[in-house]
């Protein structure tokens, strides 16, 4: 990435702070507004610095409905993908299929999770009856996954094998999917929470503060639609940052790891994935902490009926076939895995929306609930687009930016240009597409050129003389 200098900030959204030193931050439901105080000033170093990849840190990537297949050669494949993490499929029972899938995945250092079928309400001894005997601590066996898009009225028997899982697989991780806020309002007679924000703080009350080990906060969203039988009428679900907002608020109040599924097939009223709209999820994904991001769907067979025909999946319904977006999902993991060793040391903090030059609100900002009304360190941000900064810190306070362009890459086709006045800082380390360059800063005023779909990660350096 070159270097940016410009002598005079764009004319745009405003957003003021205090500079590094003062109170802490608070969060705010307006976009955009002024607020004042900020963190710790930055420390001062002598040198940009160095992370190494040491092997201690990896992103959680996922796939949903790996194929019914004990040929190897399918999780050969999907290990090339990147995905580390991957859901069998709920046709999956035979025992023998199932310890042969974990053993494959061993081999390959992927991890599976067998899933009850037709949403069964059980623990894991009561579905399957004894068929991981022996399995239990087979690194290619995660865990369980218990249920997908529970209502409220599901979780007081999701407390039950909860409890049951803690006590009896407490090494192993418990998986349950939460359905989003775009389906909040369609199931009043099974949801007995007030808002999706409720729905998704019963369940961490509920269900998952019972577990003791890894705790991990899922859910589906997908948020950019269209009429699938003429490909036209684009728009992005404008609850989708609801969704983003309470997974990711909730992750940080119980100590689970964030977790969202892609669309990487086309069905239903989504779109088809293409490398700039499955950047797009990700980045917005990630800005709101995610740590762990799964692929919808992996495998699928053509031979389905509209409106759920999987033709665009990554991979043939038996694994076996590469169709042509498994190369660009492929892609897309790598980059993230390039630089996951980066990312994951440092803390979800919040995130603030910035109005772009010239605009009045954004549907999606309007539905936030906890946007940050400034961001710590940050003197003050223009944005010739509108766009989403997420707060982060390592574990010495330190901060860092995630900056992504928020606007719609099938509608929104120009360039992003995002100045930031970072008190303190002289120089910074920036993460994009998984490569990294210092950039020196003017007076500490950095500016990041975000294309559709595009993201950069920022760590301010203070370079002592």
């Amino acid at each position: 990435m070159k270097k940016s200098f410009f002598s005079a900030l764009l004319a745009g959204a405003f957003v003021f702070a205090a500079g590094c030193g003062g109170t802490t931050p608070t969060s705010d439901s307006s976009s955009g507004t002024s607020s004042a105080g900020s963190s710790s000033p930055l420390t001062p170093v002598s040198e940009m610095p160095v992370f190494e990849d040491d092997g201690s840190y990896e992103f959680y990537i996922g796939a949903w409905n790996y194929p019914s297949q004990t040929d190897i050669r399918a999780m050969q494949y999907m290990a090339e993908c990147g995905i580390n993490h991957a859901m069998m499929s709920s046709a999956t029972t035979d025992t023998q299929t199932m310890r042969a899938i974990i053993e494959n995945a061993a081999q390959y250092g992927v991890q599976v999770y067998p899933q009850m079928a037709n949403k069964s309400i059980a623990t894991a001894e009561e579905f399957f009856h004894g068929d991981f005997d022996g399995y239990l601590d087979n690194p290619g066996l995660a865990g369980f996954c218990y249920y997908d898009e529970p209502m409220s009225d599901k979780f007081d028997a999701l407390i039950r094998i909860a409890e049951d899982h803690n006590e009896n697989y407490p090494d192993l991780d418990f998986f349950v999917n939460l359905y989003s806020s775009f389906y909040y309002d369609d199931f009043p007679d099974q949801n007995t929470a007030s808002s999706y924000f409720e729905y998704v703080s019963m369940y961490c009350s509920k269900v998952l503060s019972k577990i003791d080990g890894k705790r991990i906060l899922s859910a589906d969203h997908y948020p950019m639609r269209w009429n699938k039988s003429t490909q036209s009428g684009m728009y992005i679900d404008f609850t989708w940052l609801q969704t983003c907002e309470a997974i990711a608020e909730n992750a940080k109040a119980y100590g689970a790891m964030p977790h969202f599924y892609l669309t990487s097939t086309e069905h239903y009223d989504y779109r088809k994935p293409t490398e700039t709209r499955l950047r797009f999820e990700m980045n917005v994904y990630m800005t709101y902490g995610a740590q762990g991001l799964s692929h919808f769907g992996y495998a699928g067979d053509e031979s389905g009926s509209e409106p759920r025909k999987f033709e665009n999946s990554m991979v043939s319904g038996n694994g076996l076939t590469k169709r042509p977006f498994y190369d660009t999902a492929k892609k897309l993991n790598q980059e993230l895995l390039a630089w996951d060793h980066v990312f994951l040391r440092y803390d979800w903090q919040g995130v603030m929306n910035v109005l772009g030059e010239g605009n009045d609100s954004n549907v999606l900002f309007d539905n936030t609930m906890l946007s940050m009304s400034y961001l710590p360190c940050l003197d003050f941000v223009t944005a010739s687009g509108d766009t989403i900064i997420g707060y982060f810190t390592d574990e010495n306070g330190q901060p860092a930016y995630m900056v992504t362009n928020i606007g719609d890459p099938d509608r929104v086709t120009e360039t992003d240009v995002v100045q930031m006045q970072i008190g303190g800082a002289t120089d910074a380390l920036v993460y994009h597409r998984g490569e990294s360059s210092a950039v020196e800063g003017d007076n500490g005023l950095f500016t990041l050129e975000l294309g559709p779909g595009e993201a950069m990660f920022l760590i301010p350096v203070n370079l002592a003389d």
